[in-house]
């Protein structure tokens, strides 16, 4: 409690920080019942890592692809259930709801027939990740563009925190792909650090913690160094890992750095903050329930407090499993009855290759008014820059897309998401956790 606090720049709920974190045991215990299972030692006790933030080594782990773990078992395992239909290649556009009425369903676009499918529903549920592809850098997945926000956002749910953007300090540089491999800090706590261009270690004077300080100080501190050097990036040196920690702890980095010519038993590997957790979102309970009747938000896309303005590293998968938990028994509860919805009028909605290529370019330009302006390090002359671009950009938009043209409706939502992230920095006035001012600390000064 008092790490994630401490990460948090106390601006965590207390309440809401001691509700997940004393249900840890619970969730591990669920997700083991799941046939998920976790590093252990030849004595078999579990074999614990040390991560950013945390007072000693607590985190469990399956090698260095938890996550990725975790979603192939429970996938494997939810094919079994035959009242679970899975519709892949499906992507949610707009959110139906009456004024002042409940969730009625949703309108898809199915992009391998080119064509928009109702869904009637009374409940829908969305966790739909975070938003770091608003940014060029990022170590999440493409589409992670911040659509449940802003669909959920569009009906009137009420968002929060989303200046507090979490970004990984040492994702892998790659000058192929801006979707950065991640190089989980799981290795600075076997023993790596960071050097400057010169080879010198630059952590040391920051934080009492060293390389292992918070994610927001070492990625501020790696921006600096950058600033002052003609490398795009700084080095971690990792030389000092064993080859059977690298086999047996780490091969899933191993292989990625191999993939890129790096040897990191030999070489320093190149890495750059990338844009990694949205720690706001749209506001929820520790359930997901939302102020919006039948609409519930799980995960990164929600926001509950445990984060504050900084996420402990790990606590993300914990909030998940236990949200997902709550509103799993929650939901059961509610009467299985749902009354037919009302029968939907559709528009016709469409998608064209000359459509898809503008949009493309204006996706661009968004993430290169927010990596220039709304960044690690801001100033408010440069929020008040991205401001004025992305409004620009927003009116030319609204003219040159149709209004049932899927291309437009996407760049409209991930827009809009640009924009509340802008707007929601400017009306910050302080520097807490992940949110840097650079004005802030001048004025201080």
């Amino acid at each position: 409690v008092h790490d994630t606090l401490e990460a948090g720049a106390y601006t965590n709920y207390p309440a809401i920080v001691t509700h997940f974190i004393s249900q840890a045991a619970l969730a591990i215990k669920t997700l083991e019942e799941w046939s998920i299972s976790f590093d252990k030692n030849i004595k078999g006790v579990y074999n614990l890592a040390l991560e950013g933030g945390h007072s000693f080594a607590r985190i469990l782990h399956q090698k260095d692809s938890t996550g990725k773990h975790i979603m192939e078992r429970l996938f494997s395992q939810i094919k079994n259930f035959p009242n679970i239909q899975i519709i892949e290649n499906l992507e949610v556009f707009k959110l139906l709801k009456p004024n002042n009425g409940s969730i009625m369903g949703a309108l898809a676009w199915c992009s391998e027939n080119q064509r928009t499918i109702a869904i009637k529903t009374k409940r829908v549920v969305l966790c739909t990740g975070g938003l770091g592809s608003l940014f060029h850098y990022s170590t999440n997945p493409a589409s992670a563009k911040g659509q449940g926000i802003a669909l959920a956002q569009s009906i009137g749910a009420n968002c929060e925190s989303l200046q507090n953007i979490q970004f990984h300090p040492t994702a892998l540089w790659s000058t192929q792909n801006k979707r950065l491999k991640l190089i989980s800090e799981a290795l600075r706590g076997a023993g790596a650090f960071l050097r400057n261009e010169a080879g010198e270690r630059f952590m040391s004077g920051v934080h009492p913690l060293k390389d292992l300080a918070p994610r927001d100080v070492v990625s501020r501190a790696i921006i600096q160094e950058l600033k002052l050097q003609a490398n795009l990036y700084v080095y971690l040196d990792a030389t000092s890992i064993n080859s059977e920690d690298w086999y047996n702890h780490f091969p899933g980095i191993l292989n990625n750095c191999l993939e890129e010519g790096i040897n990191p038993a030999k070489d320093w590997i190149p890495v750059v903050p990338a844009a990694h957790y949205s720690c706001g979102g749209i506001k929820t309970d520790v359930n997901g329930f939302t102020n919006i009747s039948g609409l519930f938000i799980l995960g990164e896309t929600a926001s509950t407090g445990l984060h504050g303005a900084n996420r402990l590293a790990s606590n993300s998968l914990l909030e998940a499993v236990l949200m997902a938990k709550g509103l799993s028994q929650k939901l059961s509860l509610i009467s299985k009855h749902i009354n037919k919805a009302p029968e939907l009028m559709l528009y016709k909605f469409f998608s064209d290759q000359e459509s898809i290529k503008k949009s493309e370019l204006y996706n661009q330009k968004i993430r290169d008014v927010l990596q220039e302006n709304c960044h690690i390090i801001k100033t408010i002359r440069g929020l008040n820059i991205a401001l004025k671009s992305l409004l620009e950009i927003k009116g030319k938009v609204e003219l040159e897309f149709h209004a049932q043209n899927i291309e437009g409706i996407r760049l409209k939502l991930f827009m809009n998401v640009a924009l509340m992230l802008v707007e929601s920095s400017l009306e910050i006035k302080e520097n807490k956790g992940v949110f840097y001012n650079e004005d802030f600390t001048k004025v201080l000064q």
